[in-house]
């Protein structure tokens, strides 16, 4: 656990500056070229290892999305950038940023990393994973970049006290017994990023069966994935329209 801030002029922060300004759109991007350079498996094996992949993704998402849902129903974090670029009000130390300085970006990674394990390609993973981790490790550092200086020293002892990406697993069933867990704001900050992972999933699953038996032979497949996609859109249209309504609450 390093205490130390980098520079204005370290490579990563660099880096991290611009990413944070493209961060919801340069994995997506990268993940719709991934995807194309997938081929059907030749053998049944092959099949199977795929679905086997296919469901250790959807696992893995699923994780990454509790995470995140636990850490925005326990503390109320606020902004976390300002016209593209990192910005604070105050340090948030509460809740699981008690044991973690980076949950929500550590559940992002889970996510994306259940993507490519969804792809399953070779080169999803030779490019996909050095890329997750160059654009997270790069966004975190430009962030604290700004926060050491901000913050000060109370900053620089928060960092000395909890970890970068990993977990401080002590006092952390006081944590999630001591705070109230707020899911009108977890709908209301949330509700757009599990329907753009589970639209991806099912593109992929029916891209990839198709691609494997054809059109026709995938409507086993096709069908119930679009009803899926059919309640996860009714959900997310539900979600929007409370918000727009202010019956969420507000930030």
């Amino acid at each position: 656990m390093s205490s130390a801030a980098p520079s204005s002029g370290s490579p990563l922060v660099v880096i991290g500056r611009y990413a944070f300004r493209y961060r919801d759109a340069l994995l997506p991007v990268a993940l719709v070229g991934l995807a194309a350079l997938w081929s059907p498996p030749g053998s049944a094996a092959g099949r199977r290892l795929d679905q086997i992949a296919f469901t250790a993704a959807v696992g893995l998402a699923l994780a990454g999305q509790s995470l995140r849902v636990l850490v925005i129903g326990l503390t109320d974090i606020g902004l976390g950038g300002r016209n593209r670029t990192a910005y604070a009000e105050h340090l948030v130390q509460k809740g699981l940023f008690g044991h973690c300085r980076n949950p929500l970006y550590v559940g992002n990674a889970c996510i994306q990393t259940g993507m490519l394990l969804a792809v399953n390609h070779t080169w999803a993973y030779l490019i996909g994973l050095p890329l997750i981790a160059l654009l997270y490790r790069s966004i975190v550092a430009a962030e604290e970049h700004f926060l050491a200086g901000k913050f000060g020293d109370a900053y620089r002892d928060y960092c000395a006290r909890v970890p970068r990406f990993g977990f401080r697993l002590s006092g952390l069933r006081a944590t999630l017994r001591a705070a109230p867990f707020d899911w009108p704001r977890v709908v209301r900050k949330e509700y757009g990023r599990p329907f753009a992972w589970i639209t991806i999933l099912i593109a992929i699953a029916i891209y990839k069966d198709v691609r494997t038996v054809g059109f026709e032979a995938s409507l086993p497949v096709i069908q119930p994935a679009l009803v899926i996609w059919g309640v996860a859109v009714a959900a997310y249209l539900v979600a929007r329209t409370l918000k727009k309504a202010n019956r969420l609450g507000s930030d």
